[in-house]
């Protein structure tokens, strides 16, 4: 089977379906002709369907996203549509449940490429040297630790790190 490139594939998939279009005008004669887009919906389907067409399509997606002056247009479109996506109002919350679901599944990744987790500890440092983001840092910190519920968390685990002193209460009497 010959080889054709991106362009060519789309004129043959173009020519077929306005061939077959036009062949089906032809043809009815004795019904009513159907609107010329549903003609073009009917010869679409199929082609849709074919594994081959659709392993074509996307060997010309892939070229065309390595081709220096197309892939940025691919790309630039992709980025386009996630926006519109997010921004959506019933698409927006699936998009965020996505990324939460993604981000979740990265950090809490096994192995030695833990690259969220190192990504985070790197954003923390670089904001560390940042002093508006280090003012933000320290005022988020200041606010979770009026958080008697914080408070508390931060109580059991600088504890549980602390050596623990031997019972000495009931010789002396009382506690120091």
């Amino acid at each position: 089977m010959p080889r054709f490139g991106l362009k060519t594939s789309l004129i043959l998939i173009l020519a077929l379906v306005v061939s077959m279009a036009g062949l089906w005008g032809c043809t009815t004669t004795a019904r009513s002709p159907a609107p010329f887009e549903v003609q073009v919906k009917d010869a679409l389907v199929p082609l849709a369907s074919d594994l081959q067409v659709q392993k074509s399509l996307l060997d010309g997606r892939k070229r065309a996203l390595q081709d220096p002056s197309l892939g940025p247009q691919f790309l630039q479109q992709d980025l386009e549509e996630t926006r519109l996506a997010f921004n959506d109002v019933t698409l927006g919350p699936q998009v965020l449940d996505l990324q939460g679901d993604i981000i979740a599944r990265a950090a809490s990744a096994p192995g030695p490429d833990r690259k969220l987790a190192a990504a985070a500890v790197s954003a923390l440092q670089q904001a560390m040297l940042d002093p508006n983001l280090r003012a933000q840092l320290v005022s988020i910190l200041v606010n979770l630790m009026q958080d008697p519920a914080v408070q508390a968390e931060m109580q059991k685990a600088c504890l549980s790190v602390l050596p623990t002193a031997p019972n000495t209460q009931g010789k002396s009497g009382g506690a120091h």
